[in-house]
């Protein structure tokens, strides 16, 4: 009998198997021990699971490979060509022999026993067992088998990277027969049989018709999975001087709970999943909306921090980069909170015929805030500010901040730009009121003035000329104070150069400044938060 066969024959894991990903040891309780990943935050993790059925001779080899179980195990690992052709020969076979013989199937069961590890109560799950292959060597039946499990914390909250968490799995083997459906004379003679043991016999056509299932289980083994994260990431987010521009900071670490090298292979914002909080009134609590903002959203590495991949992470070691966000399409200022994932791979020994490599993703929430942008002319400008080598600006030196300028509005404007040297919240109040005499000088039939000195210095010639004329002066010398752009036509954008000389070395403001339209005699204020770091002059300054 072929169950009775393969109900003693011993089960257990395949050490020798090389290539599975997975490393299985021996503990000194006679259990086996497994280490592997979590794959993503969702702490599903799917480990390779060598297994083994030992034959105790070759006759009873023979008695468990014609009942012909392998032969639908192994059409997975075929060709499609192939694997159709051995189905479909299955089919046939199971087609002229289901009322004369039994057919035969073998699965694997796996049951968590208990979890631990991390010091607050935890749950698993077995959500799938599957046979991918096997085949024959000496008097053993190898299993190329895959296990998924799940964790999920009890509390709810999200499981400590650094922790480990360890799975007592009972893993065991079922052959399982499927008998023949009988005849009606088979069925009346059962029904007999029934009655005279004292039973209740099935009646009717439908109970003729059930198939009859046995089955025998082999000894199980105790797994004893050890999980936890290959890497980890950071990231946290920071506001820019411009509008709807948002930089974040990206961490990604070495996990440090193995040794096995990562191979970092891909870096994402996913703005389709955007959750921003709101207020229900009729509830009076706080609630979460998802929002896609694919469209109002783009991303991209910030300038000299775009990392080259792959990237190769060693225990130990930590790379960090930059990303810029843009989030100006949309009609009001919202704050929203996306996922950004690290795609990353576990490099393992790799052997003659196999390499070793699982892929995980590691992934986070970063903040972000959309800016309102114009959906229709408007009478306004879209300003850019950057700061040219803002590495390397020394006290003394010569400093450039880049201006951009977009025209909002469906007419064409003769611009000038007229830079504040007050500390005032509010920048120069329309006519020019509060703005001194600058030092002006003519280049080109236009005027240009700088701010810095008194007044009067150039005037009776008694002031001294150490002396400044406000607070700001003492930090920055504004050289360009007037700037004529020129023409801009409806929606075009335009670009400057306003300069500055730093004044003393630290963390400096770079001044407000009014954008004039003069063909109409208008003024906009251009109120922004661009600041700079200067170091202390060399020797050369």
């Amino acid at each position: 009998m072929p169950l009775t066969t393969f109900s003693s024959c011993p089960f257990s894991p395949n050490i020798t198997t090389t290539g599975s990903g997975s490393t299985i040891d021996r503990s000194d309780d006679g259990s086996w021990k497994l280490a592997g990943f979590f794959q993503d935050s969702s702490l599903r993790s799917t480990i390779a699971l060598p297994l083994q059925i030992e034959c105790l001779s070759q006759q009873a080899l023979d008695e468990l490979l014609s009942t012909k179980f392998l032969n639908v195990i192994c059409k997975d690992k075929l060709s499609a060509e192939a694997a159709s052709a051995v189905e479909e020969t299955i089919e046939k076979e199971a087609a002229l022999v289901t009322n004369k013989s039994s057919q035969f199937s073998l699965s694997i069961e796996a049951k968590v026993l208990l979890t631990f590890g991390t010091g607050e109560a935890l749950s698993a799950l077995v959500e799938n067992v599957v046979i991918k292959s096997g085949h024959v060597k000496d008097l053993c039946i190898h299993l190329e088998t895959e296990l998924t499990v799940r964790v999920r914390s009890e509390a709810g909250r999200l499981v400590d990277p650094n922790s480990l968490v360890k799975i007592n799995l009972e893993i065991g083997a079922v052959l399982m027969e499927t008998l023949p459906i009988q005849t009606e004379a088979e069925a009346a003679v059962a029904s007999l049989k029934a009655l005279n043991l004292g039973g209740l016999p099935e009646i009717g056509l439908e109970s003729q018709q059930q198939q009859r299932v046995q089955f025998a289980r082999l000894k199980p083994f105790e797994l004893v999975v050890s999980l936890t994260f290959a890497m980890k990431i950071t990231a946290q987010s920071f506001s820019s001087h411009n509008m709807g521009e948002i930089y974040v900071s990206l961490t990604m670490s070495h996990s440090n709970m193995h040794s096995m090298p990562l191979s970092v292979t891909n870096i994402a914002l996913h703005p389709g999943h955007s959750v921003v909080q709101s207020f229900d009134r009729k509830l009076q609590k706080q609630q979460q909306n998802i929002h896609d903002m694919s469209r109002h959203v783009k991303w991209t590495y910030a300038p000299s921090c775009s990392p080259s991949l792959p990237l190769l992470l060693k225990p130990h070691e930590s790379y960090s980069t930059c990303l810029v966000v843009y989030a100006t399409g949309d009609k009001t200022t919202r704050s929203f909170s996306s996922p950004i994932s690290v795609t990353a791979t576990i490099l393992g020994e790799s052997t003659e015929t196999t390499k070793q490599c699982q892929s995980i993703v590691a992934a986070c929430d970063v903040q972000w805030t959309t800016c309102r942008a114009a959906v229709e002319p408007a009478d306004a400008f879209g300003i850019h500010l950057s700061v040219l080598n803002s590495d390397s600006i020394m006290v003394g030196a010569l400093l450039t901040v880049n201006v951009k300028i977009t025209n909002l509005s469906s007419e064409s404007k003769q611009l000038m730009i007229l830079v504040d040297s007050s500390r005032e919240v509010g920048v120069l109040t329309d006519k020019n009121e509060n703005a001194k005499t600058a030092v002006v000088s003519t280049k080109g039939g236009a005027r240009f003035g700088v701010w810095g000195l008194k007044d009067d210095q150039f005037c009776d010639g008694t002031s001294s000329a150490t002396e400044v004329t406000s607070d700001i002066d003492r930090e920055l010398l504004t050289v360009d104070v007037a700037i004529l752009v020129g023409d801009v036509n409806p929606g075009a954008v335009t670009k400057t150069e306003l300069r500055f000389v730093a004044l003393r070395e630290g963390t400096l403001r770079i001044p407000n400044f009014k954008i004039i339209d003069r063909r109409k005699g208008k003024w906009y204020s251009a109120v922004h938060t661009l600041q700079l770091v200067a170091q202390p002059a060399g020797p050369d300054v």
